[in-house]
């Protein structure tokens, strides 16, 4: 007799064994659990949604994970990477957005590749049209073996931060930048449009703008909106003294930098603590080059 063998091809056996763990009523420890996980560096916020791949006692890279091959770089569904601005990742622009990352792994450099996905296929059925940055990057030796795949972001300060994978012995970096300060000031324009700004809003705008010498006159304006709005705090009679300091006006500095320390030791806070010892030194330096 004869026997007819049916082939299924690979995908539909991944669609059925996902309909099974879909409709499974038994709670059972995952191979590849999903993860996810988030960090701002400046006023950028990454998060990385991606399903965790065990070592179990295989040879991951070269085997597992073969070299020269496209990778979901992840498990199961498609490795999800989302960023809230407009960033540069390994100096490629990418708009603000979610994107697929997938990778090709080898022995050396890795090609990393962000793709637009929209349909988020994956490896299945990728189009390098849609790739919005490829570059290459060099992979190092894990400070320690890593059972499970895991991203992190490092953030290394207000402009760059660091996208990380490790898995077994390896370590792959990729590196991130914002440009943090036009966001900041496109963040303060659109939040000084709206109305009914409150005093804090007006109060640390017009500290930012005076922090990085920007348009000082704007500054004086929203520092003296906050003191309208609220008379009686410590605060915005400090940022005041620091705006009319970026205008060289030491004497109108020197005096609202009393002001905010005598209301402040009148009312001692924990808010007020954080500040205390730069307002006093501020005026004893103000209250000299006023002279």
């Amino acid at each position: 007799m004869k026997q007819t063998f049916i082939v299924i091809p690979f995908f539909i056996l991944l669609i059925l064994l996902a309909l099974q763990q879909v409709f499974s009523q038994v709670q059972l420890p995952a191979p590849s659990p999903s993860a996810s996980v988030s960090q701002t560096f400046g006023v950028t916020k990454v998060s990385v949604d991606y399903s965790s791949p065990a070592v179990r006692g295989r040879k991951v890279w070269g085997e597992l994970v073969p070299f020269g091959q496209l990778w979901r770089t992840g498990a199961n569904s498609p490795t999800q990477v989302s960023f809230s601005t407009p960033v540069r990742v390994g100096g490629n622009a990418l708009a603000a957005g979610t994107y697929t990352l997938m990778t090709i792994p080898n022995e050396k450099n890795w090609t990393v590749i962000f793709s637009k996905d929209e349909k988020k296929r994956g490896i299945f059925g990728y189009d390098q049209a849609e790739d919005v940055a490829r570059f290459e990057v060099a992979p190092t030796k894990a400070a320690e073996n890593q059972e499970h795949l895991v991203f992190t972001i490092v953030p290394n300060n207000e402009k760059k931060a660091t996208l990380r994978l490790e898995w077994e012995n390896l370590r792959l970096d990729l590196p991130l930048e914002s440009d943090t300060h036009a966001h900041t000031l496109a963040n303060i324009e659109a939040s000084m449009k709206k109305s009914g700004g409150l005093w804090y809003d007006y109060a640390v705008s017009a500290e930012y703008y005076a922090k990085n010498n920007h348009n000082l006159e704007t500054a004086n304006q929203w520092a003296s909106t906050s003191l309208t709005l609220q008379p009686k705090h410590f605060f915005n009679k400090w940022v005041m003294a620091k705006v009319l300091a970026a205008q060289n006006d030491f004497a109108g500095a020197a005096r609202y930098a009393k002001e905010a320390k005598a209301f402040g030791d009148e009312n001692p806070s924990g808010f007020y603590d954080v500040y205390k010892e730069e307002i006093a030194k501020s005026f004893e330096d103000w209250s000299k080059k006023a002279k």
